[in-house]
């Protein structure tokens, strides 16, 4: 399909296509809010999101914007690769998503970003995760102990306990002094906030399909989890696969969006005014070519003879002999 093929369906279709790629972030919502608030809307949107997520408050004022501007109902999201944490917590609020091949989502925990670094971040899950797996391995490490002293020395359960503690408190000690309660307490906050989010957002879109949000929080491992459209369709009430045109225009966000969802730049465009654009300087590409084309034919016409039938371009030889003669040689 032409791009303006693709334009022009987006138009028939009374959809405005836009383009969200980079972190969820204030920046991104007030850019967004701003293009909203400046352009004249269609009835439809649908939102080309490429992220690997973000703030969860950013993520709700967003998708909340839109369903302000363009009514619930009338919101898909498109996700043509990557679309992260607060991402998918946008999702949440559309009425329905247009998942491509190698689109994923990932589970709803939050971004933070490191301390002492400027752009790394880290996952709320990945560390309530290394909690979890310390509480696990300490319970297991202390059964076992308690049943070898009880069973190996005669010991009571009393006794083999009390010594069966002290190993495992000198075991773990050193690796529970390094978390930071106030960090904990931080992560623990933020996912309880992008589940109060998801609640919001779900009753309002009826997106989720009966306890989907729960596990979206709770049931993947980590913020790099695969969530393909297949698994999708296990969470979401509507995961289509794109169309045509819809696949058209995604080739322009994704040139944008790969690059934007690696920085910590965001950036908001109205993909049918840029892929307008882009059409123009391919048209104009085009009918450069043509007339170069053109300029060489005419200051050369039998190039074309030439390549046709080479043969008929050379000069044959004049029947009339021309032979030089040359003179005796005196010796």
């Amino acid at each position: 399909m032409e791009l303006n093929q693709a334009i022009n369906e987006f138009e028939n279709q009374d959809t405005d296509a836009i383009l969200y790629a980079g972190p969820v972030d204030m920046r991104g919502y007030a850019k967004l809010s701003k293009l909203l608030e400046a352009k004249a809307k269609r009835k439809n949107i649908l939102l080309y999101l490429i992220t690997n997520g973000g703030d969860p408050n950013a993520g709700y004022r967003v998708a909340r914007a839109i369903g302000h501007h363009y009514e619930t109902d009338n919101f898909r999201v498109a996700v043509p690769v990557q679309c992260k944490s607060a991402g998918t917590l946008i999702c949440v609020g559309a009425k329905s998503l247009v998942m491509f091949d190698k689109a994923e989502l990932g589970p709803l925990d939050v971004q933070i970003q490191k301390r002492d670094e400027i752009f790394e971040r880290s996952s709320g899950l990945d560390i309530l995760c290394g909690m979890k797996y310390l509480r696990t391995e300490a319970l297991e490490t202390f059964r076992e102990y308690m049943i070898d002293i009880n069973a190996g020395t005669g010991l009571s359960t009393k006794t083999a306990s009390e010594i069966a503690s002290k190993f495992v408190i000198g075991l773990f000690e050193p690796m529970y002094a390094q978390i930071d309660p106030i960090r904990l307490g931080e992560l623990n906050a933020a996912l309880t906030i992008a589940e109060e989010y998801g609640t919001r957002l779900s009753e309002k879109s009826k997106s989720l399909k009966t306890e989907a949000l729960k596990k979206l929080i709770n049931s993947y491992p980590t913020h790099g989890f695969v969530i393909d459209r297949a698994e999708a369709r296990n969470l979401f009430n509507e995961v289509v696969a794109p169309a045509a045109y819809e696949k058209k225009i995604a080739e322009i966000a994704i040139k944008i969006g790969i690059l934007e969802s690696l920085s910590d730049r965001v950036q908001v465009f109205d993909l049918i005014k840029l892929s307008e654009t882009f059409d123009e300087a391919e048209k104009r590409k085009l009918a450069s070519n043509e007339n170069l084309n053109e300029m060489q034919t005419s200051a050369h016409p039998n190039v074309e003879a030439t390549i046709t039938n080479p043969k008929s371009q050379i000069p044959k030889p004049s029947k009339k002999s021309s032979s030089l003669k040359v003179p005796a040689s005196p010796l």
